[in-house]
């Protein structure tokens, strides 16, 4: 049996607005690193760095066009918001 890939061609803006939009947000990781923000600094690193690493594998690495990936990327996104809401009350000291 032959098995069909299906081809996906992405045009060059995509690839140039997704490198600008991870330069920019290595501008704010520099930003962040720089600003006294106590606890909040790690949040907002982790945060900015998960965006860049989700800009890498959904664009550069076409994981925009597998299928079955969007369920992996809900179950991605609530284990996220879980356990950075685990990793604030850690933080702080205090139960949400």
């Amino acid at each position: 049996m032959e098995q069909k890939q299906a081809s996906h061609i992405v045009g060059t803006k995509t690839f140039m607005l997704v490198w600008i939009a991870l330069l920019i947000l290595t501008g704010l990781t520099i930003t962040a690193a720089q600003l006294r923000m106590g606890e909040w600094s790690m949040v907002a690193n982790i945060a900015i760095a998960s965006t860049k690493a989700g800009l890498v594998l959904w664009f550069f690495m076409h994981l925009k066009y597998e299928k079955g990936y969007s369920n992996c990327c809900s179950l991605c996104r609530s284990s996220r918001s879980r356990s950075s809401s685990y990793s604030r009350s850690s933080i702080s000291g205090t139960d949400e």
